[in-house]
């Protein structure tokens, strides 16, 4: 088929088995790696997964490594790329919105999560790996700020798609605090707050 891209598989191995040696590196020497890789296997990129890829990993050594502002820089790199999968988006948009909140970007972190929400909505399957963003929507909260009365609806959307109970409606504070809450403490969990 004319057009078609076919992933280069074997790219995808070799870097998982880089990101197992990054474990164990100081930030500097992981971005170096990252960096390294990426030149020397850009030309088997043939979809862009690499790229995108080498993106998320540099803006979480950035985050882990308190290199906030850079963090910021290259979450926003990554996520003008776009995204095949909505729980991948969320993570995103959850991730920049809590680096975002650590550098007391309020308003820059609620238009962030307010994006990612609509991205979780209208993904397929719709609310997939929202859980993030319902994490830094409480942090919102704890810093005195409103939120949106729609984020506690889709708050609850979203701990249905982890296959928590249904959180009690109330205020969309108590609302969100609850989906919060169950989401994380729900067997099985898969992620946590960072």
């Amino acid at each position: 088929m004319a057009g078609v891209q076919v992933p280069d598989l074997k790219l995808r191995e070799d870097y998982e088995a880089l990101v197992l040696e990054l474990r164990g590196m100081d930030p500097e020497n992981a971005l170096r790696a990252i960096d390294d890789f990426e030149r020397r296997n850009a030309n088997r990129d043939t979809d862009g997964w690499l790229r995108r890829t080498v993106l998320t990993h540099r803006a979480l050594v950035l985050r882990s490594s308190g290199d906030l502002e850079a963090a910021v820089e290259v979450y926003r790199k990554r996520l003008a790329l776009g995204f095949s999968d909505g729980g991948l988006a969320a993570s995103h948009f959850a991730g920049l919105g809590a680096v975002l909140l650590r550098l007391g970007r309020f308003v820059e972190a609620e238009a962030v999560v307010a994006e990612g929400f609509e991205e979780v909505r209208t993904s397929v399957p719709p609310f997939r790996g929202g859980g993030g963003l319902v994490s830094v929507a409480v942090e919102l909260l704890d810093t005195g700020r409103p939120v949106p009365d729609y984020w506690a609806e889709y708050a609850r959307s979203i701990a249905l798609s982890y296959g928590v109970s249904v959180v009690p409606s109330g205020t969309p504070e108590t609302t969100l605090r609850a989906a919060s809450a169950s989401i994380r403490s729900r067997p099985g969990r898969t992620w946590s707050r960072s």
